[in-house]
């Protein structure tokens, strides 16, 4: 069974992980309204959501796979007053007791890992997240293949494949399609579904399609 990997936050050097996404934003007020305080920020990286949610009173946990970067992040915050646990994981196994948070932001992560692995991790985020709490999560759509180079990756499963070069050399990316997502959420209730994709106006690069699921965990 191929493990799960990290990222090589060392040598990714992009200014964009260090600023909040735009669905981070309408979450924060969401979440906010409906009086939720503890959530979960899977993968976190650089912290970018979870210094968002943070310095807006949520009392926060982020975790991420890389040591390096969690390091980083528990550095940031030394000299600043905020409930934020930073925390060593893998993403299938989150040391904390059932029904613990209120809500959970997984933004580009739990696709990181072959099928079996992205099973384990939505049967985690169900262990832990309270019912009807709600949650957020991104995968990448099928349709995306089509765009990759093949001398650039590898398969390993019909929808997974590993990168062969970059930060992400040898990490697992799980895609999906609706019918994948139906049997993945289907002990949720899905709130929304967007499909969509970034658009290079200037033709020079391709983009990959993402789905953006907001759901909440029944009983």
């Amino acid at each position: 069974m191929i493990k799960n990997k990290a990222w090589d936050w060392k040598n990714e050097k992009n200014p964009r992980w260090l600023i909040p996404s735009e669905d981070a934003y309408y979450f924060l007020h969401r979440w906010k309204d409906l009086e939720y305080k503890r959530i979960l920020d899977l993968g976190c990286g650089r912290g970018r959501h979870s210094l968002l949610f943070g310095q807006n009173g949520f009392n926060v946990m982020a975790v991420d796979l890389s040591e390096y970067v969690v390091k980083e992040l528990k550095d940031r915050l030394r000299d600043l007053n905020l409930n934020i646990e930073c925390k060593v994981s893998d993403m299938t196994k989150i040391d904390v007791e059932d029904n613990y948070f209120d809500c959970l932001f997984a933004y580009h992560v739990i696709s990181h890992s072959t099928s079996e692995g992205v099973r384990k991790v939505i049967s985690e985020i169900k262990r832990i997240v309270r019912t009807n709490g709600e949650i957020f999560v991104t995968f990448g759509s099928l349709e995306t293949l089509s765009m990759v180079q093949p001398d650039k990756i590898e398969y390993i499963e019909q929808n997974v494949i590993l990168k062969k070069f970059g930060v992400e050399a040898g990490i697992p990316h799980f895609y999906v399609d609706e019918e994948i997502i139906r049997k993945l959420m289907k002990d949720f209730k899905i709130i929304s579904v967007r499909k969509a994709q970034n658009i290079d106006l200037l033709g020079t690069k391709k983009y990959g399609y993402h789905y953006f699921i907001h759901a909440e965990v029944i009983g």
